[in-house]
């Protein structure tokens, strides 16, 4: 894939083979917000194509585009057996976000920050909420935390541990667990 835009701030760009074998890719907003809700632009979004490349033909918007209105996705995993993916995204400085993907789905940016309760001034997340299908976080941190990098624990050595979402956070070089229900849509704990 060409013209993958960047820029000096919120590039994203991670990579995972997800569960279909395809290739999804993060792009963070470049700093150009707006984009982020246009689903004919790569930027702020996560894209899906297939192992040889090629745009895949049961995407959402009939382009590479698999969600949309992400600001700094900066983690990605799948759930081994659900074959749900999650994505870890900075928040400016409030409502980091642990997100559950769907497709075609509009994770809010610029126009909400974490969930649907109007807790950031200025921005009107309820009227924005209830005009666009939204889709909000599994858990959202403000103050924020900075989650990047994650993965699925799915091992017997740690016991508790199993089924749950690990990420680590740039501020506090901290490691959070994040407990999952057994179909692996909801966030049933946390621990740091």
């Amino acid at each position: 894939i060409d013209g993958i835009p960047g820029g000096r701030i919120h590039d994203g760009a991670r990579l995972a083979i997800g569960p279909d074998r395809y290739l999804y890719v993060t792009i963070g907003d470049t700093g150009q917000q707006p984009s982020a809700q246009d689903t004919s632009s790569l930027i702020g979004k996560v894209l899906r194509l297939p192992l040889d490349g090629q745009p895949s033909p049961d995407n959402p918007f009939g382009n590479e585009v698999y969600s949309y209105g992400h600001r700094n996705p900066q983690g990605i995993v799948s759930h081994p057996t659900a074959g749900h993916l999650y994505v870890t995204e900075h928040g400016p400085s409030d409502n980091d976000e642990l997100n559950l993907l769907v497709p075609g789905g509009n994770f809010g940016w610029p126009n909400v920050r974490g969930f649907c309760d109007n807790d950031v001034a200025n921005l009107d997340e309820l009227a924005f909420c209830a005009s666009e299908t939204v889709i909000e976080p599994l858990k959202a941190y403000t103050p924020t935390v900075a989650p990047a990098g994650m993965d699925f624990y799915d091992s017997d050595l740690i016991p508790a541990w199993r089924g749950s979402i690990l990420f680590t956070t740039l501020k506090a070089s901290s490691l959070y667990r994040v407990e999952l229900s057994i179909d692996g849509t909801i966030a049933t704990d946390e621990e740091i």
